[in-house]
């Protein structure tokens, strides 16, 4: 099976986020926030009714206020969470089952979905994105009415 560019960036943009906030760990809400920086992703997040941008803040947020930070200027290499790993391992196991050949990052958007308890969760319900609306929109092509595409025209 085959990574997606989407998902590699995302992944080595996790990882940048997480030094650039001197975190100790690279969670769930670093891949999500990640994730979001993607065209391909965000689009998938609004078809499915969610708002981008109210995303990324509520992210920037969590980030900030629930991983501590190491003191002074320490610089270290964060470790995956075990939230991080399952996911896309999660992820990658739905592709291989699903019978398809690349991982992308809308699998590991609704892989994310598996772990109820974290902050990404939490934070997509708030903005109104739910799996059911994700997997509706990437299985069947199902559009959810969002705010963020009032302004598209349907062809």
């Amino acid at each position: 099976m085959k990574v997606s560019a989407e998902v590699e960036i995302a992944c080595s943009l996790a990882l940048r986020e997480a030094v650039r906030r001197r975190h100790d760990v690279m969670a769930v809400e670093h891949l999500l926030y990640a994730l979001l920086h993607d065209e391909e992703t965000s689009r998938v997040v609004r078809k499915s009714g969610g708002n981008v941008e109210k995303l990324k803040n509520l992210l920037d947020e969590i980030l900030e206020r629930e991983f501590p930070k190491l003191p002074g200027t320490a610089q270290t290499q964060p470790n995956p969470t075990r939230g991080f790993q399952r996911v896309l391992h999660r992820a990658a196991l739905h592709v291989q089952s699903s019978g398809k050949d690349e991982l992308k990052g809308q699998n590991v958007l609704i892989a994310i979905f598996a772990e109820a308890d974290s902050h990404a969760v939490q934070a997509m319900n708030e903005v109104g994105l739910t799996r059911f609306d994700v997997v509706n929109h990437v299985s069947h092509g199902v559009d959810k009415e969002g705010d963020d595409d009032a302004l598209e025209v349907s062809e």
